[in-house]
């Protein structure tokens, strides 16, 4: 190491001549004592096939920041933080300033001309650089609040103030390892001001480490091998690539469509980070799009239509890919077709979710279709008499869009916790008409969903059976409803799984109630 240049005495020795000297020593040492440094390799006739082929397998590279599945642990923790504080870039095409460089020779002949003395101090200037990276991510994730727990209680809901959710009152007794739940600073009061505050509708679903506090606290812990199992139960029904589909085919086209949907939703509740299962959604997604491109049939009825374009739309956020949202954008303009009602158990919910959700991501769709939506399927207030589908879906838009203080909300939410889900031994049940219950139970927070929620868990997770080690199932007769069904134990399993998500499904609205 030169003693003529500051820098490397600064880093080194802490030279007080230089600026920061005495800081950049300390911090030089921190980065020696965390990280080893990267040995050189020439990946220059790599790269320069990889650019005349046209080949960009990134599945590898994909596969570890999707899962940070690094053996570092420094690095995988600096993966972690800036995985979640930072926004994914634009693709940017580098491949004519890459095949210049490379084909010049410059940036290799730069490297191999010099010494070994300039080689190290590229190297430590870099890690020093890097020092400074991490340090702002941290102080940036102080100063946005976003490293808090969801809320004290263990099943109450999301919190009802979460603009300081720093502070350790805030973290569930016992969770606190579980590492920051990355809310915004401040939850929206409806689904129409997500955006203004820079949130994510579908936020809690994409890490593991969110999924399972929003489990924690609505009491659901217990669900989590059940529903992983399940999953890897429909992942392993898919039939071979070329089709798609998964379970067999009826040959109904409404049920397979609705049934392929429910499957695709239910997939797609645990976010995209699982290599296999990403593959079995892009691969289902496929054959629903192609399956909703049929010229020989007329447009599917609103059910069916309504959940694969909610498929789609889910898809094309998770994956933020342009085909997936032409797709989508496509799908939804057939709902225009439809007559835009609730339905008798709120099946027209699924139409509701596809358009809002399409809403929160920009997607393209028939401007007066939205409004139909909400004049139609949300704001019809149903009779009491009405089925627990069709309440909570009424119950569910109130709180969508932050009509939370309306009377009709509280009669609405009060009739559904006295209907708490329930088991007779060898009598099926209504697990279909569940969801938008299950979603607005949640909503209300409180001594409302831990009663709720309790009662999901007793009566769902009894009615798996387990196939093989790793997969478990729901059998079509414990389950009503699969007259609709195209392959009805795929159906039963799908439903199941939805309602058992609903703690992680979407971005929990402001003002849950305190248990």
């Amino acid at each position: 190491m030169s003693d003529t240049d500051p820098l490397l005495r600064a880093v080194a020795q802490g030279d007080p001549a230089a600026p920061d000297g005495r800081a950049l020593a300390a911090l030089g040492q921190l980065v020696r004592d965390a990280a080893s440094l990267p040995g050189h390799q020439d990946l220059t006739d790599r790269v320069l096939t990889r650019i005349q082929t046209g080949e960009e397998d990134t599945r590898d590279i994909d596969a570890w920041v999707e899962q940070g599945d690094c053996d570092d642990r420094a690095l995988a923790q600096l993966l972690r933080l800036t995985r979640l504080a930072a926004k994914p870039p634009r693709p940017v095409d580098l491949t004519g300033q890459v095949r210049l460089r490379l084909g010049a020779g410059r940036f290799i002949a730069a490297f191999d001309d010099r010494s070994g003395t300039v080689r190290r101090r590229v190297r430590i200037v870099a890690m020093v650089i890097a020092g400074h990276l991490a340090a702002a991510l941290m102080f940036g994730l102080v100063q946005v609040n976003l490293g808090a727990g969801l809320a004290e209680s263990g099943a109450g809901g999301l919190g009802n103030d979460l603009t300081s959710l720093s502070d350790d009152k805030h973290k569930a007794p016992g969770r606190q390892d579980q590492g920051a739940t990355l809310l915004p600073s401040r939850l929206p009061q409806a689904w129409t001001l997500i955006r203004e505050i820079d949130g994510d509708l579908l936020l809690l679903r994409k890490l593991p480490e969110l999924r399972a506090e929003a489990r924690h606290q609505a009491g659901l812990d217990s669900t989590a091998q059940v529903v992983s199992e399940g999953l890897a139960w429909l992942v392993s029904r898919q039939q071979p690539e070329g089709n798609g589909s998964i379970g067999t085919l009826s040959g109904n086209r409404d049920h397979d469509l609705a049934t392929q949907a429910l499957a695709a939703l239910a997939l797609l509740g645990e976010g995209c980070g699982d290599k296999k299962r990403s593959v079995a959604i892009r691969n289902v997604l496929a054959w629903i799009a192609n399956d909703l491109a049929r010229t020989d049939t007329a447009t599917p009825p609103l059910y069916p239509c309504g959940l694969a374009s909610l498929a789609l739309v889910e898809g094309a956020l998770l994956f933020n890919e342009g085909a997936l949202k032409d797709q989508a954008e496509w799908a939804l303009t057939l709902l225009a077709a439809q007559p835009l009602q609730p339905g008798t158990d709120g099946q027209g919910g699924f139409a509701l979710l596809a358009l809002e959700t399409a809403q929160q991501a920009s997607l393209r769709a028939p401007g007066s279709l939205l409004q139909q939506a909400r004049h139609n399927i949300a704001r019809a207030l149903p009779p009491e008499t009405a089925s627990t589908g069709r309440r909570g879906l009424a119950a569910f838009s109130r709180f969508m869009f932050g009509h939370r203080s309306l009377s009709s909300t509280a009669q609405l939410v009060d009739g559904l916790a006295r209907d708490n889900p329930g088991r007779t031994e060898n009598v099926p049940v209504d697990a279909a008409s569940w969801f938008f219950a299950s979603l607005a139970l949640r909503e209300t927070g409180g001594a409302p969903w831990a009663t709720w929620a309790k009662a999901l868990n007793d009566t769902l997770t009894p009615l798996f059976f387990s196939s093989e080690p790793g997969k478990r199932f729901v059998p079509a007769q414990r389950i009503v409803g699969n007259d609709l069904a195209g392959d009805p134990a795929v159906f039963s399993t799908a439903v199941v799984l939805l309602n058992l998500q609903t703690p992680y499904r979407y971005l929990p609205m402001a003002g849950a109630a305190a248990p």
